[in-house]
């Protein structure tokens, strides 16, 4: 999994809440194909590097770990910007 704070114990609780989260479906944005949305994937990929582009099972660290409704306000794409709190 992704450390995402340098703090032990803030890093175990996220892990601890998220591992909850297991969507493994492609969550497109509104009006945009998955031709278009692979094609700015591949271009963001290209400006901030590979590992920078999270998208699929891994954007489950970047999901509100207590939604109303599960299926609704999911991401499609996040990016990293390697930063820790």
């Amino acid at each position: 999994m992704v450390e995402f704070y340098s703090d032990v114990n803030l890093q175990r609780q996220h892990d601890k809440v998220f591992q909850t989260c297991t969507s493994d479906s492609q969550t497109l944005p509104p009006n945009i194909d998955a031709k278009t949305f692979q094609q700015v994937i591949s271009q963001l990929r290209s400006i901030v590097g590979e590992d920078n582009v999270v998208t699929g099972p891994k954007l489950n660290n970047f999901r509100d770990p207590y939604p109303l409704i599960e299926e609704e306000s999911q991401a499609s794409a996040a990016v990293w910007s390697g930063f820790l709190l």
